[in-house]
């Protein structure tokens, strides 16, 4: 047990500023995984600013309908949620005050707890988590470029912005997949870019990217942003070539 609450805290306490995308995959195991229950993506986090419950569940739609259509069968997740809110509420929140950070023991332990007593009365091979997280985004020119895709830039108009060249480094919002299996071992990650949260404002002394205050969430973007989170699970021919997604 201490093993497996290590392995979910090493996991999810992980920073998401890390400079490269990456994927863990262990064949021999996840291939055996054909029955999931998937966790709303806000179960855990809070959502982002800028979106609101009906992005969220088209987002969470189009991953099942994905899963459904690659041969997954997706167990119903009420009583996964049920559980993990009984634990949550047990453990008084997961803020700790001295370290005014959130506490990344609890919450493994309460997912530990929450999977355990799902599982006393549903059947499925894994627990799928989603998360919406913030992650480095590189802007050159006229495009930014994070975990497998590459996007345009818009101004607060909507209009794509041109005759301009940036560079630096922003946060941008990515879905990260992870699949653990009945043993409670993590046998699948990664990460697939979803959405640049910012448009461009300009006035009469500055030009400044602002964090919009309505998300898009356009279909053909979170399309290839879930292809991409949950390859080679389910394989994606495009899959970006690039290890370090910064070229067209």
């Amino acid at each position: 047990m201490k093993r497996e609450i290590l392995l979910i805290l090493i996991v999810m306490s992980c920073s998401p500023y890390n400079k490269f995308f990456r994927y863990d995959y262990e064949v021999g195991r996840a291939k055996d995984i054909r029955s999931v229950v998937i966790s709303p993506i806000d179960m855990i986090r809070d959502r982002p600013n800028g979106t609101d419950l009906t992005q969220i569940r088209k987002l969470e739609e189009k991953i099942l309908n994905y899963l459904h259509t690659n041969g997954y069968v997706v167990e119903e997740n009420e009583l996964l949620v049920k559980n993990w809110q009984k634990e949550a509420d047990k453990a008084n929140g997961f803020f700790d005050p001295t370290t005014g950070k959130i506490d990344g023991s609890k919450i493994s332990i309460c997912l530990l707890k929450a999977i355990g007593k799902t599982r006393e009365k549903q059947d499925f091979d894994g627990v799928m988590f989603l998360q919406l997280i913030e992650r480095p985004a590189k802007l050159m020119g006229d495009r930014v470029y994070w975990d497998g895709c590459s996007r345009k830039l818009f101004d607060k108009n909507g209009d794509v912005i041109t005759e301009v060249t940036w560079r630096g480094e922003m946060k941008a919002l990515s879905l990260q997949v992870q699949l653990f299996d009945k043993e409670h071992k993590l046998v699948f990650q990664n990460i697939g870019a979803i959405e640049f949260p910012y448009e461009l404002e300009e006035s009469y002394t500055e030009k400044k990217f602002v964090w919009k205050s309505q998300l898009k969430f356009e279909d053909k973007e979170i399309e290839e942003g879930i292809k991409i989170a949950l390859h080679p699970l389910i394989r994606f021919e495009g899959f970006p070539k690039n290890p370090n997604y910064y070229e067209e």
